[in-house]
């Protein structure tokens, strides 16, 4: 199992319109038939920070949604409107993987 998580901090006054960016690319990931992502917010710490997490059974499938939203056109569109929101320098990626997968 791998686990995919993006976080960035969303500018002041710009939630609204970020999230609903967000829950655009939910749809377009639906019809396309890719992972779903999980939507986290902090309860404590930055609160305009944003987390998004999608699990994958391997590396390689990943691999393959990744080059598929990067060639999409109507996705990266919507990326694009979302970096407008989001704080300079505040996107990391991170992947995990399973402990016993790692042994």
């Amino acid at each position: 199992m791998v686990r995919y998580r993006w976080s960035c901090q969303v500018i002041y006054g710009r939630w609204g319109e970020f999230y609903e960016l967000q829950e655009r690319k939910v749809a377009l990931a639906s019809e396309r038939g890719w992972v779903i992502p999980r939507f986290w917010v902090a309860t404590a710490g930055n609160l305009n920070d944003f987390f998004l997490e999608r699990d994958y059974e391997t590396i390689e499938q990943l691999a393959s949604e990744l080059s598929a939203r990067e060639a999409d056109y109507e996705f990266m569109k919507l990326m694009r409107e979302s970096y407008k929101m989001v704080v300079q320098g505040s996107v990391r990626i991170e992947l995990f993987q399973t402990a016993a997968e790692a042994r």
